[in-house]
């Protein structure tokens, strides 16, 4: 009898933690999409829309509306010269989900990250290399407008990147 009780007592631990070690890595998953690790590599990946309209772009903007956006997409390229000014306007709106814009140097390092406040704000970093920057989105099951303006105060050459390359 006190065999058979503790080879139930040993069976209901170990699924305590089976269930246990699952939740843990559940939410560590779930949070590494937002971890510098992923928002900094050389690649987007996986990216979807279920909704994306009303693209409009400018030789130094771009804004759309979206639904269910997930992934990475760096939609955005920067030229520029060393010790150069750049200004990211940024009117974006999210109604839903996790978003957020991130501006990535030669070297993928994050020089910025904004998460929209559903206000028109403006962001300045000064250019550290010659090189690529990029403008990355980042997001999670999000809705909303994407709305940004690119100005410096030398000259860059801008490259908008098609959702499919």
């Amino acid at each position: 009898m006190q065999r058979r009780n503790k080879s139930i007592i040993c069976w209901v631990v170990v699924i305590i933690v089976v269930i246990g070690v699952g939740i843990f890595l559940s939410k560590n998953v779930s949070s590494n999409e937002f971890s510098n690790n992923y928002l900094t590599t050389k690649l987007d990946g996986h990216k979807s829309f279920v909704k994306h309209s009303n693209d409009v772009q400018t030789e130094t903007g771009k804004s759309f509306d979206f639904s269910k956006f997930d992934g990475k997409w760096s939609l955005m390229e920067i030229n520029s010269d060393k010790n150069n000014k750049v200004t990211i306007h940024d009117n974006t709106k999210i109604t839903k989900g996790k978003f957020c814009i991130l501006v990535l140097d030669p070297n993928y390092k994050i020089v910025d990250k904004i998460e929209p406040k559903n206000k028109e704000t403006d962001t300045s970093f000064i250019t550290s290399v010659k090189g690529k920057y990029l403008i990355r989105i980042v997001g999670k099951k999000s809705s909303g407008n994407f709305n940004i303006k690119v100005s410096s105060a030398n000259n860059v050459n801008i490259k908008h990147n098609d959702f499919f390359d």
